[in-house]
Order: C-alpha cells, then structure tokens, then sequence
C-alpha cells in the first residue's frame, strides 16, 4: 500500500524523491503502531468520554459556532489576499 501511495504521489506531483520520503514516512508510521500495540496492548491510550445532545438549544448554538467560524474564516481569507495584493510587487496574484 505505501509503494502505490509513493507512486501515485510521485507520478501525480512530478516529484520522485518526495514519493520515496512518503513511503518510508508511511512505513514508519505502520511499523510503530504494531510496535505499540505489541509492547503496550491492543486498547486507546486515552479515554474519550461520551458526549450527549441534552437540549436542541445546544444544536442552535453549535450551528451559529459553525456559521461564525464560516464567516471568520472567510474573512481571514480575504484579509490574507488583500495583503498579498499590496505586498506583491506588481500587484497581478493569479485568484484561485
């Protein structure tokens, strides 16, 4: 599986070395969680505790958190591209 994402990256982004780099940072990573699940067992480091829904006035809340994360990160953007604009020496940034 870590040789087709290699491959897969590297044929993608032109970029061979990076591909090779992928697979081996991949590899590692499989390697240590077989590595910690034999040595430590096979259970979550850490618990997560359970959240329930109590009352619908909670789900509005998490809805109008949703839209005002919407909202800053759209601002953030725009804010981050008008710098680009002015800090670009001809001021011609190609818009995504």
């Amino acid at each position: 599986m870590a040789c087709g994402a290699a491959g897969s990256l590297a044929a993608t982004l032109d970029a061979p070395i990076a591909g090779a780099i992928f697979a081996l940072v991949f590899l590692a990573a499989v390697s240590s969680s077989v590595i910690s699940r034999a040595v430590l067992g096979n259970f979550p480091s850490f618990g997560i505790p359970s959240y329930d829904l109590i009352s619908e006035r909670k789900s509005l809340f998490y809805a109008g958190l949703g839209a005002l994360a919407a909202g800053g990160a759209t601002a953030f953007v725009r804010i981050l591209y008008a710098l680009w604009r002015t800090a670009s020496p001809a001021g011609n940034v190609q818009r995504l």
